[in-house]
């Protein structure tokens, strides 16, 4: 499921900017691996995650992003600039809370989907039985190691 959302501002110099924010998430249950010269189907089950931003000033693409290539916490500068999308468009701190606000509302429309919910509860209980897994597996090395050295003792 893709979410998407819009900013729009007046740049200083008058001309209009538009910010186009798209978040995808995307259910892998399947992948072809290469093994020796054949093709492997495995199942899988994870999600995919795609977030782009693309800038346009009066209308034409100017710069195109992945939302990590945000750069935030950057020198103020005379224009007032407080991040930057990529080094093209600069973002004041009204317009850098804009945008936070357009990701968000995207990544949760993105994240809503029934389909990718459920994947994401799969997965965070496979990471809670590897834990308990792991643990059981620490434990179970102590108490060896324990009764091997006849309580921690060396003689």
């Amino acid at each position: 499921m893709t979410g998407k959302r819009t900013v729009r501002w007046t740049a200083s110099n008058g001309k209009e900017i538009t910010v186009e924010i798209s978040v995808t998430r995307e259910h892998i249950t399947s992948d072809t691996l290469w093994a020796d010269g054949d093709s492997v189907v495995v199942e899988r089950d994870e999600i995919k995650a795609v977030q782009s931003i693309v800038a346009m000033m009066d209308g034409t693409t100017i710069d195109e992003a992945y939302l990590g290539q945000i750069r935030y916490n950057i020198a103020p500068n005379s224009l007032g600039a407080v991040a930057a999308i990529n080094k093209v468009v600069g973002l004041k701190a009204e317009t850098l809370a804009l945008v936070k606000a357009a990701i968000a509302q995207a990544t949760v429309e993105a994240e809503s989907d029934p389909e990718i919910m459920a994947c994401r509860t799969r997965i965070a209980d496979r990471e809670a039985a590897t834990d308990k897994a792991t643990a059981e597996h620490i434990r179970h090395e102590k108490a060896v190691d324990n009764m091997m050295t006849l309580g921690g003792h060396t003689y």
